[in-house]
């Protein structure tokens, strides 16, 4: 865990060691989304070092990174466990979709009250 954080650390004030840190120890399953894991990390440090920017467009910028990944793989090479992965992201936006970013909200049950309570 501590190197994983001074790892972080490093990224973070050094970018530059991002592909020695990151990028030289990805699987080769993982390398065709080498740039893309780049193109994140430099946006993550931009709203770092620019703190008002992550407020406002770091989620929507992450979710572009990503859905160009999720285009520009081959459909052959996504398993079933990534597909469902991409049915549940595409239920979550239909939520979201529906004004309600929570989904179906229950109500909660009223408490319970004992006579003595009511004293």
């Amino acid at each position: 865990m501590d190197m994983m954080a001074a790892n972080k650390r490093k990224i973070f004030t050094h970018p530059n060691e991002f592909d020695q840190c990151v990028l030289d120890n990805l699987h080769s399953y993982f390398q065709p989304l080498r740039d893309f894991l780049e193109e994140w990390c430099h946006l993550l440090i931009f709203a770092h070092k620019f703190h008002a920017f992550e407020y406002y467009n770091i989620h929507d910028m992450v979710l572009e990174i990503l859905d160009h990944a999720l285009e520009c793989a081959p459909p052959g090479d996504i398993d079933e466990v990534a597909r469902m992965v991409l049915d549940d992201r595409k239920a979550n936006i239909e939520k979201l979709s529906d004004g309600n970013p929570f989904g179906r909200v229950q109500q909660s049950p009223s408490p319970h009250t004992s006579p003595t309570s009511q004293r």
